[in-house]
């Protein structure tokens, strides 16, 4: 008797792999010490009375509201941080369910959700990306399906332009390709569509000038304050290796891994970078529309990398975005990825190319996942941990409001900073708050403290402080382990009459 082929069922095993993804994202989070960028949002959104007060706290932060509004509500109800991490694996769970409906065959739509960006980078770092990339998949989807309605499209563009710089730019990037689709269809008279067009295309045009108005800093932030138009090869080497960071964010193999390629010199970066963009060009010659749109992508991206802010691999990940968008955005017919084992009876070298990045980008986020149960990202959850031992009432005071401010999200406790001779929690990138202040100078401030509120005091330094044992009534009471971050370790001292 013959034996059957053994068949599987794809729509179940995409179900129990998306299951095991949220599963999976949801044990890590939890395991994840948050950073000053994952929890800034947060306590912008939790510590200002109305939304107005929070889009005028926010106004240093260089990205549009969508994701301090989401935040804001969600702390009307609830000041337990670990809802937005929640939160945010829901929505990139979203993100993956959308993307296992796109039209790459199996193995690539898997390969590509447990790469480093989808598996670790925008899953396990709580940041305002996740938003971007699931609206982005969204209109992917409705294209997938020609469903280019613009009363459905305009609001997913208005709201995609509220998430970040790069949802801005994949905003310009659908409108210019809807555009220039809508531009080369033969005029039908009597069409009574060009309304809806109009309103749709103004819709998404306010969404556009209120992401630009919205990400526009005060004249005295400090941070990516400046504009690069000078001509530097030493700068547009920089850029082009953005490419091989983006496409290959492999790390260095050591504790402190973030941000670092393993690659680290700019010249090889640059010429691999190029070598990678030729060949992803090279699968859209065939369909000028979304040629134009991926090299308006990337071309806008890397401009951005050179004349104001260069980023980190979290940033040059939305070149690796955008290729993967615009693959999907293909017809299906002409989709290199499309049916279910198109590449392997297919020998082209740049089949072997891609999905030797998607094996190489896996392997770099099992590495960042398996560094990150290891090992904390952040000292802030390790300092909180041992301060919510304490049943007592006491101040904290922290010499850096910049780097602490996480503290304050996972105790849901303001901190007195002697720098600003204020309690707060959140940060602002003004220079005004930059100005530094020495460890002596922190725990006389506490000791201030302590003695006109009369109750204990805990500092918190970034450094040991070397003479605490001239000080009565000064006890180091903790250390920090180190991080993945490196920096700061964290030395808390309490300061009482005991």
């Amino acid at each position: 008797m013959a034996l059957k082929p053994v068949t599987f069922n794809k729509d179940k095993l995409y179900f129990s792999f998306l299951i095991l993804f949220f599963i999976g994202g949801l044990i890590r989070i939890f395991r994840h010490e948050m950073w000053l960028d994952e929890t800034e949002p947060w306590l912008l959104a939790r510590d200002s009375a109305s939304f107005a007060e929070m889009l005028y706290n926010k106004r240093y932060e260089g990205h549009p509201a969508l994701w301090y509004s989401i935040l804001f509500i969600i702390t009307r109800f609830t000041t337990n941080v670990s809802v937005m991490q929640i939160l945010h694996v829901f929505i990139m769970t979203g993100f993956v369910y959308l993307f296992l409906k796109s039209p790459f065959n199996f193995y690539f739509k898997i390969l590509f959700c447990l790469g480093y960006f989808i598996f670790y980078e925008y899953l396990i770092l709580s940041r305002l990306y996740a938003p971007g990339l699931l609206l982005t998949a969204c209109l992917c989807y409705l294209y997938q399906h020609k469903n280019k309605n613009p009363l459905l499209l305009s609001p997913l563009l208005f709201l995609l332009a509220q998430t970040n710089l790069f949802g801005l730019i994949f905003t310009c990037g659908f409108l210019l390709l809807l555009t220039y689709e809508h531009l080369s269809k033969p005029a039908v008279p009597g069409n009574r569509q060009f309304g809806t067009t109009i309103l749709g295309f103004s819709l998404v045009s306010a969404g556009i000038l209120l992401a630009i108005y919205s990400m526009i800093p005060p004249a005295d932030t400090y941070f990516a304050a400046g504009w690069n138009f000078r001509w530097e090869m030493e700068n547009i080497l920089k850029v082009l290796g953005a490419l091989w960071t983006g496409f290959v964010p492999f790390p260095i193999i050591y504790v402190e891994f973030w941000n670092y390629n393993i690659i680290q010199s700019v010249n090889y970066r640059a010429t691999l970078g190029i070598i990678i963009y030729i060949l992803t060009l090279s699968y859209f010659f065939r369909s000028p529309k979304v040629l134009l749109l991926y090299l308006f992508l990337t071309t806008s991206i890397l401009s951005f990398f050179y004349i104001k802010f260069f980023g980190t691999t979290r940033h040059h990940g939305h070149l690796f975005m955008a290729f993967i968008f615009c693959l999907w955005l293909l017809p299906a017919v002409k989709n290199p990825f499309a049916g279910s084992h198109s590449f392997f009876t297919q020998k082209s070298i740049r089949h072997w190319g891609i999905y030797l990045i998607l094996f190489i980008n896996i392997s770099a986020g099992v590495f960042a996942s398996a560094i990150d149960w290891v090992y904390p990202f952040a000292p802030n959850k390790q300092a909180s941990i041992f301060l919510k031992q304490f049943r007592y009432e006491y101040i904290l005071v922290a010499q850096d409001n910049f780097h602490t401010s996480s503290v304050s999200a996972y105790l849901n406790k303001l901190i007195y900073f002697p720098k600003l001779k204020k309690f707060g929690s959140f940060y602002q990138l003004a220079y005004r708050d930059k100005k530094e202040i020495t460890s002596t100078e922190t725990i006389q401030a506490g000791f201030n403290l302590q003695k006109r509120l009369k109750k204990p005091v805990i500092v918190i330094l970034n450094e040991k402080l070397e003479a605490f044992k001239s000080f009565k009534n000064l006890k180091e009471v903790y250390i920090t382990d180190g991080s993945i971050l490196g920096k700061p370790v964290y030395h808390l001292y309490l300061i009482s009459n005991n």
